[in-house]
């Protein structure tokens, strides 16, 4: 009660850079997510969950960060 947990992941999302997806998968394993599922897992303990995914561009890569709270 009262927690809060911020993340920071790679996901997979449609229309991504190619060189994101290639780099997600190999860097991650088979625990990589979509913003959605993030989402559900989520809230299975929190109440409250909001997420913001980016794309940075200089090394392509797809991040979603979220912030829970209870």
């Amino acid at each position: 009660d009262g927690g809060r947990m911020v993340t920071f992941d790679g996901c997979l999302v449609p229309g991504q850079n190619p060189i994101a997806r290639f780099l997600i998968l190999r860097d991650r394993g088979q625990n990589i997510r979509t913003p959605d599922e993030y989402r559900d897992l989520a809230r299975g303990s929190f109440s409250q969950v909001e997420g913001v995914l980016t794309h940075q561009a200089w090394i392509p890569y797809t991040h979603w960060t979220m912030e829970c709270s209870a």
